[in-house]
């Protein structure tokens, strides 16, 4: 419900990022006549085009940071994450 990337922050900047997945399965009949669920193709091409940043990148984990980066860094993440939770039902 949010992009992977949302913030303007990259990975050796913020050590935290949150993500909101809705789940909405569209169910295709394969020739044997099983049921497969088939992603979104534009929620999964934004979450390749993340992790082959990630992958390229150093990425900040939280243990790296100093405390106080790191409060002020779950605070940015809590504040990005307010609006894709309230469109989820889930008011912070």
């Amino acid at each position: 419900m949010n992009h992977p990337l949302y913030g303007n922050f990259r990975p050796h900047q913020q050590p935290y990022r949150s993500l909101l997945l809705k789940s909405n399965p569209v169910a295709v009949q394969n020739s044997g006549g099983l049921e497969r669920v088939v992603p979104d193709e534009h929620s999964l091409h934004l979450m390749e085009e993340a992790l082959g940043l990630y992958g390229r990148v150093p990425v900040l984990s939280p243990d790296q940071a100093p405390p106080a980066y790191r409060e002020d860094c779950a605070l940015i993440d809590l504040e990005l994450m307010r609006l894709p939770l309230d469109q989820a039902g889930w008011p912070v």
